[in-house]
């Protein structure tokens, strides 16, 4: 994952967050083209 810092309001609705938003949106897009 990224340095960025996530999001408190991210961090509210998902504590356990690994991910920026940035960087989830990556690891979706990556685990579809998997399938």
């Amino acid at each position: 994952s990224c340095d960025d810092e996530i999001d408190s309001q991210r961090l509210k609705v998902k504590p356990h967050a690994r991910y920026c938003i940035t960087c989830r949106q990556i690891a979706e897009q990556g685990k579809k083209h998997e399938n």
